[in-house]
């Protein structure tokens, strides 16, 4: 009988894969990494691991993914078209309520009118790659038509996301 080795995150053999070998720092590192996510790994130091198995166990949305999984009481079928996020209430940016005042001076809140607003949001998505960019795109990611959700946005949260700044000041708790 052959001795396969297998991962010690997933537990499946190696194989052909692409493979990573933990050092002392790289073994604490993923065994915290799956603590935070309430997985049961145990990692050594000199431990082989599949390269796709350490890349995913440290990318931050899984980790949230994985805690709400684990969280959750119900195992219901999700569904793509099924969007978590409020558009029509919420800024597109930074979650909080984006409420059209028809005031001459209400909130600087402005809804999104065009398919191109979406195609230049995305674009600096890429370009920016950071949390905030990374959620935002996320948010994107499960909608086609901005415009006939009625999205709306904060134009000062619009300004500092396209200039590479971070989300203004009374909008950061929920970031």
């Amino acid at each position: 009988m052959e001795d396969e080795t297998v991962c010690g995150v997933c537990g499946l053999p190696l194989g052909n894969q692409p493979v990573n070998t933990l050092g002392r720092k790289g073994s604490k590192s993923v065994n915290r990494a799956g603590a935070n996510r309430g997985l049961d790994v145990f990692t050594e130091c000199r431990q082989t691991i599949h390269a796709h198995c350490r890349r995913d166990i440290f990318y931050q949305r899984n980790i949230k993914v994985d805690i709400n999984n684990n969280n959750s009481e119900n195992n219901s079928i999700s569904l793509r078209s099924k969007s978590s996020f409020d558009f029509l209430t919420k800024c597109l940016f930074c979650c909080f309520d984006a409420k059209i005042s028809n005031t001459k001076r209400g909130l600087n809140v402005y809804p999104i009118r065009t398919i191109g607003f979406q195609e230049s949001v995305l674009k600096v998505c890429q370009t920016r790659n950071d949390v905030w960019g990374n959620e935002v795109f996320g948010r994107l990611s499960c909608i086609i038509d901005l415009p006939a959700a009625e999205a709306r946005y904060h134009q000062t949260c619009n300004v500092n996301f396209r200039t590479s700044r971070q989300v203004p000041k009374q909008y950061r708790t929920r970031l």
